[in-house]
C-alpha cells in the first residue's frame, strides 16, 4: 500500500499545510473546508493547536513562495514568464535566508549585506598618509606653480633663504596664506621639494611657513 493512501502515515507538516497556506494566503476557516472537503472542526483545530495566528511574517512568506515555487518548477513546459518568475522567487528566497541570518542570536548586519561581511574579512592594508604617485607630484608641482603671482614669484625664489623681509598688504596677506598651505601640501607630498631643493622654514604638519 503506497504511504500516500493513508495521510496519518505523512509528516504533521506535510499533513497541516494544504489547510494552513491557504489560511496563511486570506482564506477563511470555512472557505479552506469548503474547497479542500475538509471538516470545518478540523480547520480549526489545526489552526489554534499550530498557532497559524502567531506566526511571524518571515514563515509566512516562506510558505508562500515555496509554494509558487514548487507549481512552477513542475510545470512540464515553461514559459519566458515563469522564467523569469522563477529568478524573481529565487532572489527573494535568498533575501529572507539573509534575514533568518540576522535574527539568528549570532547576526549582525553583514547577513543582511555582503558588501559589510566582505569588507570585515582578510586583513586590512592601512592607506597610507599623504601618498602621491609620481605622475600625481608631477602634477602638483605644475599646478602650485601655474598659480603663482608675480610677487610670489620672488618669495619663491627666496626660499633657500632662511628670513626674507616681505612688505604686503591686506589682500597681498590672504594670498600669502594660501601660498603657504599650498606650498606645505607640495613640499609634503614629495620629500624633495617643489622645486629640487629642500623648503627652509616650512613646516607640512600645520601649513605654516616663514616668509
Amino acid at each position: 500500500m503506497s504511504i500516500l493512501s493513508d495521510p496519518l502515515t505523512l509528516p504533521v507538516e506535510e499533513r497541516v499545510r494544504p489547510t494552513r497556506s491557504p489560511y496563511w494566503r486570506g482564506w477563511s476557516s470555512a472557505q479552506i473546508a469548503d474547497g479542500l472537503a475538509v471538516r470545518y472542526d478540523t480547520v480549526k483545530s489545526r489552526r489554534r493547536c499550530h498557532a497559524w495566528n502567531d506566526a511571524p511574517s518571515i514563515r509566512k512568506l516562506e510558505d508562500c513562495l515555496e509554494t509558487r515555487l514548487m507549481v512552477l518548477i513542475c510545470k512540464e513546459k515553461k514559459t519566458g514568464a515563469d522564467y523569469t518568475e522563477l529568478d524573481a522567487l529565487r532572489r527573494q528566497v535568498e533575501i529572507l535566508a539573509k534575514v533568518r541570518r540576522y535574527e539568528a542570536p549570532s547576526g549582525h548586519s553583514g547577513g543582511l549585506n555582503d558588501k559589510v561581511a566582505n569588507r570585515n574579512a582578510g586583513e586590512r592594508k592601512k592607506a597610507k598618509k599623504n601618498h602621491f604617485t609620481a605622475d600625481q607630484a608631477a602634477e602638483l608641482k605644475a599646478i602650485f606653480l601655474d598659480q603663482l603671482h608675480g610677487y610670489q614669484e620672488a618669495w619663491f625664489a627666496a626660499l633657500t633663504l632662511r628670513t626674507r623681509m616681505i612688505l604686503q598688504s591686506w589682500q597681498i596677506g590672504v594670498e600669502a596664506v594660501a601660498f603657504a598651505r599650498r606650498k606645505a601640501h607640495a613640499r609634503a607630498s614629495f620629500p624633495s621639494g617643489i622645486a629640487g631643493r629642500g623648503m627652509p622654514g616650512c613646516s607640512p604638519a600645520n601649513g605654516r611657513c616663514q616668509y
